[in-house]
């Protein structure tokens, strides 16, 4: 009896151990985490005051991203402009219809 609840014990340690190799542990410190939680409370700001601010907050987003990957991709020789891509996210495109809420005109 002895050996079959040393050998439960070891098979029970062995997956406590797989397991604990499998879950991740979160960084709660470090720039990742300011990042977050100064988009959340930027988002929900905008949100809350109105279409205008949330649309200003993600076209400023868009145009940062497009900058970002324009930079990312320049040194690996792909042949990207950086002022279009910040551009586009300014200003709509000619071919897009856009129409203004009657409480934005």
């Amino acid at each position: 009896m002895a050996t079959a609840s040393a050998k439960a014990a070891s098979t029970k340690a062995a997956t406590t151990d797989t397991r604990r190799r499998l879950l991740v542990e979160p960084d709660i410190t470090g720039p990742r985490v300011r990042m977050g939680v100064l988009w959340f409370l930027l988002a929900m700001a905008a949100v809350t005051s109105g279409r205008m601010w949330i649309s200003l907050l993600l076209g400023a987003v868009s145009a940062l991203a497009g900058y970002q990957i324009t930079k990312a991709w320049g040194p690996r020789g792909v042949n990207a402009r950086r002022g279009p891509s910040a551009q586009g996210a300014r200003t709509p495109s000619k071919s897009m219809p856009v129409s203004l809420p009657a409480s934005l005109a």
